[in-house]
């Protein structure tokens, strides 16, 4: 097979920004097609290949018990034997019955750290020097007390003082009291909470004991997905309306609301004696806002009013789309591996850059502490790790709607819906056997983004507290527009993964082939990402709340249950997570289903010639004259007189 190479090369006669024409052996998503931007597959693998050696490198330099079991300001790792880090006579001791690590100032990180056998539960827990040394809060090597001084020793021998109270959290003592700040404070609540009187013990016991009710209902919370997404296609249209009519009322009602609020208060300080600044402000700001809103809610009100008839489309696509998820049932759980492929590739990151990141050079900073200290070449691999990890997960994602949207592009234009075969197999196939380098390339867009979006905030937490007012509106100003445009390249490269899944194009083909067709349908497709969106978050919200009301009520009449809320909230999770995988599948398929509507729409008319592929429930949203011809092309029959004279009057023309 022919593999393109090129960028912006063109994959065909059709030029992106014209319609699409006639083509009398066209019947669906092309089998017939050739590897598409092959340059960056190969990329892709070469700077895999580079991950692989920068992990290598990781693990054989790095040690990430260092992260795991914390090290003290020493560079001794807390429970194990440890080498000399630093020059300090307390870097280099056996911390194997240690394996606890102590803050001295809890709410400072670069305070003195150091390894313990236990955390304090009362203050001045060390009464006496021995005592203290015991507990690992003495400096001297090998932490005891005697009362000498080491001139190797950036310390002295004094023993310092524990803090009231403490507990365990990843190795990590935590201070349950005394803590001034507001989010210790609310880590002390919670510690508290989770540890006074067993609750903890009893959560525990909880969850053994409703573990199988809350299975079933994880279960259920995916029964009730689908059901919902069964039930779309027969209240989408109730749903889509009541949006309609309620934006309508809404922009009306701020309209009313904020012209009475000027009037009454303009009539109140008419009719006072004396009238504050502030009252006038009031009427002034009143005043302001309705002549702001009235304007804006006019034009507003305006674009309803011309979307009303594109209003049906949207209805009409989520009918459709609930038909072909019918028609394959499966295609549901198509996200389901692609989300343990992320949590996978997610994990890959932690687990390496744990290593990476304990591969630097241990040195002493200004106060005679252990410190990580990277040169610059690690600090490159730190990039080139999470790049690299960002181009990955992007390129799993574009798989997944590449993959789903060849499936539902083979339902579209398959005429006879009990030929489908295996369409989802179909879908995955093509997109492994000849897109993964387009795939890669629109990956590689978003990622270099993302990566620009993380290196803004690396920049400005650098620049924390440094920064004049003027930079800062600017960091704020290049945040918003990164995100904005990341978003706008995401909704562009999904719907250039459609057409590369339907024609077989490389990436740049279909983003252009994408870009202009929804710059053609612009109200459309303004009227169904706007109340489609709307609607899929109340099908989220239906399935939420169903499994919620369900698992309270279940889990209420377990006996042996004492705090219900915590496997409820497990469900509830659970539910919202199914929610969001079902519907993404849902809301793929719409965006499907309309680019091939308009494809068929734009090269077929409804004749015997060039019949349409779209189904009835869709053909109602053509003229009357298209929905005349396609029915006498289904029946069999000549196209009607009136028709054929004005087809040969408009090709004469």
């Amino acid at each position: 097979t022919q593999a393109t190479m090129g960028c912006c090369g063109s994959d065909g006669d059709r030029d992106p920004d014209e319609k699409a024409k006639f083509d009398p052996d066209f019947k669906g998503p092309l089998e017939k097609r050739h590897c598409t931007d092959t340059f960056w597959l190969l990329l892709f693998v070469a700077f895999w290949v580079g991950m692989v050696i920068v992990a290598g490198f990781g693990f054989s330099e790095g040690d990430p018990n260092y992260l795991i079991h914390g090290y003290d300001s020493f560079g001794n790792v807390c429970g194990q034997d440890n080498d000399q880090a630093i020059t300090d006579v307390n870097s280099g001791l056996d911390m194997s019955n240690r394996d606890r690590l102590f803050y001295v100032d809890p709410t400072d990180l670069d305070t003195l750290r150091l390894c313990v056998e236990s955390c304090p539960t009362d203050g001045n827990a060390a009464a006496t020097p021995v005592d203290a040394a015991a507990a690992g809060l003495c400096l001297t090597a090998p932490y005891t007390a005697d009362g000498s001084q080491d001139s190797n020793s950036n310390f002295n021998s004094d023993c310092v003082e524990a803090w009231d109270g403490g507990t365990v959290f990843l190795n990590r003592c935590i201070p349950t009291e005394g803590v001034v700040s507001a989010a210790a404070s609310a880590l002390e609540t919670i510690f508290k909470d989770i540890n006074a009187d067993g609750v903890s013990a009893e959560v525990v016991a909880d969850f053994k004991s409703s573990w199988e009710v809350i299975v079933y209902l994880c279960l259920l919370s995916a029964v009730v997905a689908m059901l919902i997404v069964f039930l779309m296609r027969f209240i989408a249209w109730f749903l889509v309306w009541v949006c309609y009519w309620l934006s309508y009322a809404a922009i009306i009602a701020l309209a009313g609301f904020l012209w009475y609020s000027w009037k009454s208060t303009k009539d109140d300080n008419d009719a006072a004696t004396s009238v504050t600044q502030g009252a006038k402000d009031n009427e002034k700001w009143y005043l302001y806002g309705s002549i702001a809103w009235s304007i804006v809610g006019s034009i507003l009100l305006l674009i309803l009013i011309f979307m009303y008839s594109r209003i049906k489309l949207t209805i009409a696509l989520f009918r459709e789309a609930s038909s072909a998820i019918l028609h394959m049932p499966l295609i549901v759980f198509m996200p389901v591996w692609i989300f343990m492929l992320v949590v996978m590739m997610i994990a890959y990151f932690v687990f390496v850059m744990m290593y990476l990141y304990t591969a630097a050079d241990v040195t002493e900073d200004a106060n005679g502490y252990a410190e990580f200290n990277a040169d610059r070449n690690l600090f490159y691999m730190w990039w080139y790790h999470l790049f690299g990890t960002l181009w990955t997960l992007n390129v799993i994602l574009a798989f997944n709607e590449c993959a789903i949207a060849g499936a539902i592009a083979t339902y579209f234009f398959t005429r006879d819906k009990k030929k489908l075969g295996s369409p989802i197999l179909g879908g995955v196939w093509r997109t492994i056997r000849y897109h993964l380098g387009s795939l890669a390339f629109g990956a590689f867009i978003i990622a270099v983004v993302q990566l620009m979006r993380i290196i803004l905030e690396y920049i400005d937490r650098k620049l924390k507290g440094k920064k004049s007012k003027l930079v800062d509106f600017v960091m704020k100003c290049l945040k918003c527009c990164l995100w904005c445009f990341e978003k706008c390249l995401k909704f562009l490269n999904r719907n250039a993964y459609i057409e590369i899944a339907i024609y077989g194009v490389g990436f740049c083909n279909g983003a252009k082939r994408a870009f202009f067709l929804l710059l053609r349908n612009a109200a459309r497709v303004f009227a169904i990402n706007s109340v489609g969106d709307f609607v899929l978050f109340l099908g989220k919200v239906t399935i939420v709340a169903l499994c919620t009301i369900g698992a309270t009520i279940w889990i209420k009449r377990l006996d042996d249950v004492t705090y219900w809320a915590v496997p409820v909230f497990v469900v509830m999770v659970f539910s919202y997570v199914v929610a969001s995988i079902f519907l993404s599948v849902y809301e793929m398929t719409i965006d499907t289903l309309f680019i091939c509507f308009v494809e068929d729409s734009e090269r077929n008319d409804g004749t015997a010639d060039k019949p349409y592929f779209m189904s009835k429930n869709l053909l109602r949203l053509l003229s009357k004259r298209s929905r005349k011809r396609q029915k006498a092309t289904e029946a069999g029959a000549d196209e009607p007189a009136y028709d054929k004279a004005k087809t040969e009057e408009g090709a004469t023309d």
